[in-house]
């Protein structure tokens, strides 16, 4: 799906990607494939991270599949009233420590977080649609997907082929430069 306008501008010129990527609750049902999930994971891949850890881990469950309904069970109830019309599920992990010396990685979630981003802004570019969730049960999630404690459960994304744009309906603003940034010291 190609979106020309969602009602969203700069205030400077930037790439188009930054600004159409939103996180819809309304997706066609249509699945997603393991290859558009590969993808996704190259271009998760490729996030920066302190010393090159890449302390991600993304687990996933694909629509139509073994795994789709444990994973759709994760989610909370309003969740799970829209994720189920995705095409996959996944739960993101960051892995607490570094690999080298088993030291604390403080900058972990961080380096996730980047790492999603960037699987979002790819998931835009193939006609996707990428949407976080704090909105599931973590403790579940860890029982019944194996996970060992050294890893954080940080967030369920789903991931779709989003509806047209006439649906969106609540357009996000986002706070200025000044509220976002400060030159110098905190004022």
């Amino acid at each position: 799906m190609k979106k020309e306008n969602i009602g969203r501008k700069a205030n400077i010129n930037i790439e188009p990607v930054f600004i159409n990527r939103v996180s819809p609750r309304s997706f066609t049902g249509d699945e997603v494939t393991l290859l558009q999930v590969e993808k996704l994971m190259e271009a998760a891949r490729w996030a920066p991270s302190a010393f090159n850890e890449q302390p991600w881990k993304y687990l996933f469950g694909l629509k139509n599949t073994t795994h789709w309904n444990l994973y759709l069970s994760f989610l909370v109830e309003a969740n799970m009233k829209w994720a189920q019309d995705t095409g996959v599920l996944f739960v993101i992990l960051s892995k607490k420590t570094f690999s080298k010396n088993n030291s604390d990685n403080p900058t972990n979630q961080f380096d996730a977080g980047a790492s999603w981003m960037s699987l979002a802004l790819q998931a835009e570019v193939m006609g996707l649609a990428a949407h976080a969730m704090l909105g599931f049960d973590a403790n579940k999630a860890r029982v019944e997907l194996n996970i060992p404690e050294e890893y954080e459960v940080i967030a369920m994304v789903a991931v779709g082929v989003p509806v047209e744009q006439e649906k969106y309906q609540n357009v996000s603003i986002r706070k200025s430069f000044n509220e976002i940034a400060v030159e110098g010291k905190w004022s």
